[in-house]
């Protein structure tokens, strides 16, 4: 899932499928709250930790 996204209501999806579902719902998939495109942003911690794990490398703590 390198299209990682996260809404309002903290759940993250793929991009993609959740556009997919929003063309059809108004509301997250999980929860059902009420959800937009404009509120759909680029989870960018989870994208991160995605490529390291293929990339096979570790986060420094």
């Amino acid at each position: 899932m390198e299209d990682a996204v996260i809404i309002p209501c903290g759940h993250t999806f793929s991009q993609r499928e959740l556009l997919d579902w929003l063309k059809r719902e108004k509301s997250c998939p999980t929860c059902r709250k009420s959800v937009t495109e404009d509120e759909v942003i680029p989870n960018l911690i989870l994208r991160e930790i995605i490529e390291n794990v293929k990339n096979g490398k570790k986060k420094d703590t």
